[in-house]
């Protein structure tokens, strides 16, 4: 009796990278020449009406200061100014930054990296941050 055969194992095709983090990077690159250009222009910048009426800062205070600073690469006063965005400009950079360095050598990510960072809890990573700015803010943003 001749062995049972076994179907061929189909692979799914690979999948289409994401243009998710070149959009962000444009993104980005727009949103601080747009930074540069409002402090070259004198346009005042936008307020945060929670401090308006509070006198305290919001957990984002100071991000557009932050991302003037960052236009003009004063990284000091740009992490000083709101550490959470400024942390969220270099991620985007660096996502972008790999996303490039993967197309042009044609490296993936493995399946069980992806599966590790996927199982992370990132909401209440990304809830701790804010938490943790927002405490930062309060000691440090001027009154």
């Amino acid at each position: 009796m001749p062995p049972p055969s076994v179907p061929p194992r189909i692979e799914p095709p690979p999948a289409k990278p994401s243009r998710l983090p070149a959009v962000l990077f444009g993104g980005l690159l727009l949103t601080l020449a747009g930074a540069r250009l409002a402090v070259a222009r004198n346009v005042p910048l936008p307020r945060c009406l929670f401090h308006e009426l509070t006198g305290a800062p919001c957990a984002f205070c100071g991000g557009t200061h932050c991302l003037v600073a960052a236009a003009h690469g004063d990284f000091r006063a740009a992490f000083a100014w709101n550490p959470l965005t400024f942390l969220g400009v270099a991620a985007i950079a660096a996502w972008f930054v790999g996303w490039l360095l993967a197309r042009a050598t044609g490296w993936q990510i493995p399946v069980a990296w992806r599966r590790r960072f996927q199982s992370w809890p990132w909401g209440w990573l990304l809830l701790a941050a804010v938490a943790l700015n927002w405490i930062y803010l309060w000691f440090t943003f001027p009154r």
